[in-house]
């Protein structure tokens, strides 16, 4: 588990040295862009104590001049990555957490950064653009 945990947070920052292979794979290096990541920590009622709104943390957000936003989901696997329904859930609550903090008007798209791919079918149809750990060395 240690490996996996160290191996997900090194392919995040190897994404994060290729940003503008990343752009270009996605077809728009040419557009002016500023890239960050982007957390939330959620909100309780004050008076219960309940949980409000859940947190979120996006790996990587790609803020285009074009009124476009890529929120990229950054995966390492050794296969072939599947997204559960449960991984589903999580990348709409970070989606909407972020709309809503953020207020942003502009077309959000969502897109994974895999190793080798996304398993095809299921959730990864709700994936706007999908990119492997080969798009990073073109």
């Amino acid at each position: 588990m240690v490996h996996a945990g160290w191996a997900g947070k090194a392919f995040e920052r190897v994404c994060m040295q290729h940003i503008s292979q990343i752009k270009e794979a996605l077809g728009f290096s040419a557009v002016v862009s500023s890239v960050h990541s982007w957390s939330y920590k959620g909100e309780k009622d004050p008076v219960s104590g309940k949980t409000i709104h859940k947190g979120a943390q996006i790996d990587l957000l790609i803020d285009r001049n074009d009124d476009t936003i890529n929120l990229c989901e950054i995966k390492y696997t050794n296969a072939e990555y599947t997204i559960t329904e449960e991984e589903d859930e999580k990348i709409r609550n970070r989606k909407e957490a972020f709309v809503r903090k953020t207020e942003t008007e502009k077309t959000i798209l969502l897109s994974m950064i895999t190793s080798f791919g996304l398993t095809p079918g299921g959730y990864s149809n709700d994936i706007h653009c999908q990119l492997t750990m080969a798009d990073l060395f073109r």
